[in-house]
């Protein structure tokens, strides 16, 4: 899409990002808002979302839960530069809230870029449990992403062995929401992760690549009017 435009840079003012961020539904509460996939231990819920954004409840996690929140967030830039030396590419860093003019009420808040590997062999997979992963994803981004191209980044910190399998069915709709605002034919999603053998666990870095589905037009397009008419009902 070429209507797609940043809205605010939480590098440089993160006070008017978090602010923006209030007028949108974000792409990271796409799941919450369809109640599609929710993980047993998630309490949001779509009257949640609209209790915070247009009647100004604020959003209240546990102790736990924002102290593990906030390593996080201080890690995401550094587990995407292993993550790009672990592949031998350039990452780049980007805590932009972008939106796009097809869905007026979207706004998808990413992690970063990723672009083509100098090798199609990676120089350090050893940064993944399961090297044989790293070496797929590797020669996935060398052989699909151009030479002046960028696929979606995006990272997690996560004590969950459900990385192990697979990408768990609640980011995909975070990641479905970015790639179409952006108009990106596909992410890499990135966890600094756990993986348990016999009574130990051990780090683990676990990259996915996940294509953009035509099929999420529609969705997207149903979650931003439904967004959108509530929206108009707390302005009228």
């Amino acid at each position: 899409m070429s209507d797609t435009f940043v809205l605010a840079d939480a590098n440089e003012d993160r006070k008017h990002w978090l602010k923006t961020r209030q007028r949108y539904l974000t792409s990271s509460a796409i799941f919450t808002w369809r109640g599609v996939d929710i993980p047993r231990w998630w309490s949001d819920d779509r009257e949640g979302i609209v209790r915070e954004k247009f009647e100004g409840e604020e959003k209240v996690f546990e102790d736990a839960v924002v102290t593990s929140m906030a390593n996080g967030s201080f890690d995401e830039e550094n587990i995407q530069r292993k993550f790009g030396y672990a592949v031998g590419a350039k990452t780049e860093n980007c805590n932009k809230l972008f939106g796009c003019g097809r869905w007026m009420g979207l706004a998808a808040s990413i992690d970063g870029f990723v672009r083509r590997p100098g090798l199609k062999v990676p120089p350090f997979p050893e940064m993944c449990q399961d090297p044989h992963q790293m070496d797929q994803v590797t020669a996935l981004l060398y052989d699909e992403i151009g030479e002046d191209e960028a696929w979606l980044c995006e990272i997690k910190k996560s004590t969950s062995s459900a990385w192990q399998e697979r990408v768990p069915d609640y980011y995909i709709p975070q990641l479905q929401c970015q790639m179409h605002i952006l108009d990106l034919p596909a992410a890499v999603i990135v966890a600094e992760c756990i993986k348990r053998v016999k009574h130990r666990t051990f780090w683990d870095l676990r990259p996915y690549v996940v294509e953009r589905d035509p099929a999420w037009e529609g969705i997207l397009e149903q979650c931003n009017n439904e967004f959108l008419e509530i929206k108009r009902s707390y302005d009228a």
